[in-house]
């Protein structure tokens, strides 16, 4: 488009440098916050109410060296909040990532990501999920809950807080850190819950709720799936 002259576009090598000018780096950025906190000055009181999405993703080992202050990048990096590593054996191969999802807007904004050599634990999970509600508190917006998958380390993020999900015992909630009277709610990823579900009655052919309902077979579900035409999750069902 740019060599037809159809957009005055800049080319890669000018778009890389601009990017190369940005000072990125992992964990809570003070700099960014100034900057949301701009943006949701002109958002209205309704659109500024939202949800905290935190997951993780595995990384493949690299390592390579920043010019601007001759440091290693892909290394275990918490940014001021966490382990900075030095040394070469600490490769990260994990990027934990949250970001804010609006309740009543239609975009999606990463606020934070933390690189680390495997999983990061519950104990320091749960700790950052309590900054970054702080954090996004402070710059106008309400938050009230959590969404995450179904991981270990995100099960051990509902022990920390309090969050129950027995039948016989089910607290869906944890106390705001700001405001003891706001509760702050914990919900799980809906399609991660229904993969999990249907990957659980397809290794052992039947499940049921509790020991006093009915087993639900997968040949059922089966045989409804070739029945109907529309399905929701048609990647994940069968």
């Amino acid at each position: 488009m740019r060599k037809n002259n159809v957009l005055p576009l800049p080319c890669t090598r000018t778009i890389r440098g601009y990017f190369s000018l940005i000072n990125i780096k992992c964990g809570f950025d003070e700099n960014f916050w100034q900057l949301l906190k701009k943006h949701f000055e002109r958002k209205t009181s309704l659109q500024r109410h939202g949800v905290i999405l935190l997951d993780e993703i595995n990384l493949i080992k690299s390592v390579a060296v920043c010019s601007r202050n001759l440091t290693y990048v892909g290394l275990t990096d918490f940014g001021n909040n966490g382990p900075q590593s030095t040394s070469i054996d600490d490769q990260a191969t994990h990027g934990l990532v949250f970001m804010f999802q609006p309740l009543a807007d239609t975009y999606t904004q990463p606020i934070a990501v933390f690189a680390s050599k495997n999983s990061v634990k519950g104990e320091e999970l749960a700790k950052l999920v309590v900054k970054a509600i702080i954090y996004l508190e402070e710059t106008g917006v309400k938050i009230h809950g959590i969404i995450a998958d179904g991981a270990s380390t995100n099960q051990k993020i509902c022990a920390i807080l309090g969050v129950t999900s027995s039948i016989d015992d089910t607290k869906t909630w944890f106390s705001h850190p700001l405001d003891s009277d706001q509760k702050v709610f914990v919900f799980s990823d809906s399609p991660h819950l229904m993969k999990t579900i249907r990957n659980r009655l397809h290794n052992t052919k039947r499940l049921r709720v509790s020991s006093t309902s009915d087993y639900i077979e997968w040949i059922t579900w089966k045989k409804l799936d070739k029945n109907i035409s529309h399905v929701f999750f048609p990647k994940i069902l069968f």
